[in-house]
């Protein structure tokens, strides 16, 4: 029963991140896909059945950070919980000068900005608890993070910085994943 209530949930926010992206035309990609991979078969005394994993994923939101190399920063849109905001130039020279250094963490930033993607028993003061993200790559101008709530249902975040940025991660793509075995 609880699986069927966390799956819902997730549906719906899934809803709602769709429904926010949608506001910026060039924030969002409509790439889905499915990729099918035979596992190894199950051995069982009374039978051998052969399980296949099917995986689905769903692109929520994805934007490109180059295509704003020539604008300013307050054209970039800025995913915060759902919605597309624009940060200004006072943002940059204040991060710069040592305020809101969250903003240049992206395990953090991800934690903050994407903690509408899950539901309230995975946060902590608004945020995602930390044991449910884990970075799977990290440098000085991206990072790849996965929000896993158990073994068939999690998210990737993507986020980046430039020079136009001032260090400041933005999330530049969300995909859902969704895996079903099936016998």
């Amino acid at each position: 029963m609880r699986f069927k209530i966390i799956l819902t949930l997730l549906f719906c926010l899934t809803f709602t991140v769709i429904t926010a992206c949608s506001t910026s035309n060039k924030s969002l990609s409509g790439k889905n896909s499915v990729v099918s991979t035979p596992q190894p078969p199950v051995n069982n005394d009374a039978d051998e059945r052969e399980v296949n994993n099917t995986e689905f994923v769903s692109t929520l939101y994805s934007m490109n950070i180059n295509d704003y190399n020539k604008e300013s920063v307050s054209k970039i849109p800025f995913y915060s919980m759902g919605k597309i905001e624009y940060i200004t130039e006072e943002t940059v020279k204040s991060f710069q000068e040592g305020h809101h250094p969250w903003l240049g963490h992206a395990e953090t930033l991800i934690s903050i900005k994407a903690s509408n993607l899950v539901p309230a028993s995975y946060k902590k003061d608004d945020e995602i608890k930390k044991e449910f993200i884990q970075i799977k790559k990290l440098t000085s101008e991206s990072a790849l993070a996965t929000i896993k709530f158990n073994d068939n249902f999690f998210y990737e975040v993507k986020a980046e910085s430039s020079d136009i940025t001032g260090g400041i991660f933005f999330i530049t793509n969300i995909d859902f994943h969704t895996h079903i075995k099936e016998e």
